[in-house]
């Protein structure tokens, strides 16, 4: 046959009919009510998270839902509520430092509120806040947590729109936007404090990236507190978070040691605090009996308790469950909320890296 004949119409003719198939039969509030032995409104309650349900009632709910195969409605829902009860999440990096502990600090306290999450990651790009609010409107989302690692180039005329709240995890004051972070300036201040407190002439300090807005308010920080307490100001180590970057700067740091100049160094996180206390071990120094150091982030748990520095721990679960916190009064309130900036403490947690001079 050739490559371009037509088959014949009867040879379709004789092809079986495909059975089609049932339709799905959708499960009711009311089945699920029955099957649980509680009342259809206690299965709304449970589904809308409002009203007092007991632990033991909510379990057998969901439970009796698993069974059944009861799956919510969710458009029917937010045509009749007006809200898709949906979190919309933005970050850069879902691996970088404390992003994955807002995460579960977000998704905690959503949850609590009966809330899910959509996640959307950003690439490495320039971007702006408006393009990137244009992008969230079109998804059914009811609010915004935005986690802001880098500063957006419109960051001084973004306004959000009132139906659409919007909150930014960020050290960085927007007037037109609420915000929490970990305070990252006293982060710097009270490192210095420590070190001072302990005999030390000044403190020395490696850097985070210059694009980063957290490592620029720790610098802050530490700068401010040597000129208030009228300490020489030695030149910052450049850093890019990375162990590596520690390793190169500690490496710089070994005659200033050598000689006693540098007896402290405070790290913008504890990745390069690690790096820093690598380079001078290769060189026979160590910590803290040679140089004293301070980290940022508390995140060195794979490591040996006597290798860890003394940390600063951001509490980033508490970050992002206050950022869900601060959305949903947005969310909830019916008129327009003024723009508010929390700051979280950060901990302190103290390891013998400290070595007192006085």
């Amino acid at each position: 046959m050739a490559r371009n004949a037509q088959i014949p119409a009867k040879t379709a003719a004789h092809k079986p009919a495909q059975a089609k198939s049932a339709p799905t039969k959708t499960v009711s509030v009311k089945t699920v009510a029955e099957v649980a032995g509680v009342s259809a409104q206690t299965v709304s309650r449970v589904l809308n998270h409002t009203g007092q349900v007991s632990e033991a009632t909510r379990a057998k709910v969901e439970k009796a839902m698993r069974q059944v195969g009861y799956r919510p409605n969710f458009a029917a829902r937010a045509l009749r509520r007006g809200t898709f009860h949906t979190l919309g999440v933005v970050m850069f990096n879902i691996h970088a430092t404390g992003n994955l502990g807002e995460l579960e600090g977000i998704n905690k306290a959503a949850e609590k509120s009966g809330y899910a999450l959509t996640l959307k990651i950003m690439n490495d790009e320039p971007y702006n806040l408006a393009e990137l609010y244009s992008s969230m409107k079109l998804l059914p989302v009811d609010g915004i947590i935005l986690l802001m690692d880098r500063t957006p180039s419109d960051i001084d005329t973004f306004t959000p729109s009132p139906d659409l709240p919007m909150v930014a995890i960020t050290s960085t004051p927007i007037s037109t936007l609420s915000t929490v972070d970990a305070d990252q300036v006293e982060a710097g201040k009270k490192a210095v404090e420590l070190f001072l407190q302990a005999g030390h002439h000044t403190v020395y300090c490696v850097s985070g990236p210059d694009d980063s807005i957290s490592s620029l308010l720790r610098l802050r920080g530490w700068r401010s507190a040597l000129q208030e307490h009228h300490a020489p100001i030695p030149e910052p180590c450049p850093g890019d978070w990375t162990v590596f970057s520690g390793y190169h700067a500690g490496l710089t740091l070994v005659d200033a040691i050598r000689a006693g100049e540098c007896t402290a160094i405070f790290c913008a996180n504890d990745d390069m605090a690690s790096g820093v206390a690598q380079a001078l071990n290769s060189y026979g120094l160590s910590v803290p009996h040679n140089v004293s150091l301070i980290g940022v982030d508390n995140s060195l748990d794979s490591l040996i308790p006597s290798a860890r520095p003394t940390s600063f721990d951001q509490n980033f679960s508490q970050v992002g469950a206050t950022a869900v916190d601060m959305v949903m009064k947005q969310i909830g309130s019916l008129e327009p909320q003024p723009v508010e900036h929390r700051s979280i403490a950060m901990r302190l947690v103290a390891r013998h890296s400290i070595k007192k001079l006085n």
